[in-house]
């Protein structure tokens, strides 16, 4: 069993988009792959499906993607207010969630609340597939125009498998509902920032590290750039 992340969830007061319209200030990964992601708008449902895509797949670039990461943009301004992921193959067999290794949601005119110069992290899934619903009346604005990006990833150890696909549903609230804007970090807390990577001691691989039977702390400073509470935390992998 290996750890790559603690997952957690931060709210708070949303501050001005950082560096809106340009950017260049942020380390943007460069992924490399062959397969397609789609993005869909259905009223108040905005879905990505990636793939199909043949397993196992090796993960490439600076956050192990398994396909080209995708940049798009929405229509109008929306507020996220919960999200869930889907592993099945084409044909509409569902999966074993561990199939899925992590789908990363970024906001690339948002500075990361932990690596500086990063993007900002603002939704996603592990093997765990949590679906996830804010509190009632709370919502994360996701503006037009505004570059966001998804990077999606497949357990590099899963049984041989054809025309593996994926999907992940974003749910908005309705166009005109009162709603009180956030900003959300829930898809993990890096040891180190994956600008970083080069910086990683020796027992750290891109899986994360080994955990090995017995008592063992690993702990490592983390600084936050805004206040917010931590909603939970546990493993990844």
């Amino acid at each position: 069993m290996r750890i790559i992340m603690t997952c957690v969830l931060v709210t708070a007061l949303a501050a001005p988009a950082f560096g809106a319209g340009n950017h260049d200030h942020h380390a943007v990964p460069t992924l490399q792959g062959q397969t397609t992601t789609a993005v869909t708008v259905q009223g108040n449902t905005v879905t990505l499906t990636f793939g199909p895509i043949d397993l196992p797949a090796a993960h490439d670039g600076d956050l192990a993607a398994s396909m080209p990461k995708h940049i798009f943009e929405l229509p109008k301004d929306m507020y996220l207010v919960g999200y869930k992921s889907a592993v099945f193959t084409k044909e509409g067999k569902p999966l074993p969630q561990n199939y899925l290794h992590h789908i990363l949601m970024l906001n690339n005119d948002k500075e990361s609340v932990s690596c500086p110069g990063e993007p900002l992290f603002f939704a996603g899934a592990g093997l765990e597939m949590t679906e996830a619903r804010f509190p009632k009346g709370y919502g994360v604005k996701l503006e037009k125009g505004k570059k966001l990006m998804s990077v999606v990833a497949f357990y590099h150890k899963a049984p041989p498998t054809k025309d593996v696909m994926a999907t992940f549903t974003m749910e908005m609230a309705p166009e005109g509902a009162p709603i009180k804007e956030m900003d959300v970090y829930q898809v993990g807390v890096n040891i180190v920032c994956y600008s970083k990577f080069g910086e990683r001691g020796k027992d750290q691989t891109d899986e994360g590290i080994e955990i090995k039977p017995g008592v063992h702390v690993l702990s490592a400073p983390i600084k936050f750039r805004m206040d917010g509470c931590v909603k939970f935390a546990y493993p990844h992998g």
